[in-house]
């Protein structure tokens, strides 16, 4: 089986390891550890690659890569793709300092 992770990293799902601060091309996260867990334990091959994210996607439907990781959906990929069921859900929010000197209310966007 080939999984397709891509460039743009997004710890703690999936980034690359880093060796004295350079990036190596081990990737590691919880996207890696579950096909790790789930594959190893019934002994069956897999191969991840990291591309482009638009590349997994066209790899995908081309054949050339089985899986794709932590792909949201939208009605374009419900049509396209066998999607599972959601094995992480993200909470978007605006984090900021307690001790701002201005409110954020009397903040204007950029």
């Amino acid at each position: 089986m080939r999984f397709c992770g891509e460039t743009g990293e997004w710890p703690p799902f999936n980034f690359l390891e880093r060796k004295e601060g350079v990036k190596t091309t081990n990737s590691l996260g919880y996207d890696i550890d579950m096909v790790k867990a789930i594959l190893s334990k019934h002994q069956i091959d897999y191969q991840i690659i990291i591309l482009p994210w638009k590349r997994c996607l066209s790899d995908a439907l081309k054949g050339k890569v089985h899986v794709v990781f932590s792909a949201s959906t939208n009605p374009q990929r419900d049509k396209d793709y066998l999607l599972t069921t959601t094995y992480y859900s993200v909470q978007p929010m605006l984090v900021f300092a307690t001790q701002t000197p201005t409110p954020i209310q009397d903040k204007q966007p950029a």
